[in-house]
């Protein structure tokens, strides 16, 4: 079974240098409702995004403090897009 997500939030760094998406809480509960049995070690999800016209393949993360999965952004894809920390920016991901 594969879904399709879309919604807009704004991209955080975290303070070890990575960038993140953070789903909003309602999709993250219907995620791990309907397909949390497909995650691996550490609340990791295989995922298909897309920002734009960008597309790649990468992987979610189950964050337990936020009740919600964090969406790694890496630099490529970042400068590709010409994103920027705070700026609310569309994704859609498939699950």
């Amino acid at each position: 079974m594969q879904l399709l997500y879309s919604f807009s939030t704004p991209m955080w760094r975290h303070a070890g240098g990575w960038y993140f998406l953070s789903l909003p809480k309602t999709v993250s509960a219907e995620i791990r409702q309907q397909l949390g049995w497909q995650e691996h070690a550490w609340g990791r999800m295989s995922v298909r995004a897309k920002i734009g016209q960008l597309k790649w393949n990468t992987a979610i993360w189950y964050d337990s403090q936020s009740a919600c999965y964090l969406l790694p952004v890496k630099a490529a894809i970042r400068k590709e897009a010409g994103l920027s920390v705070g700026q609310s920016i569309e994704t859609h991901i498939l699950v």
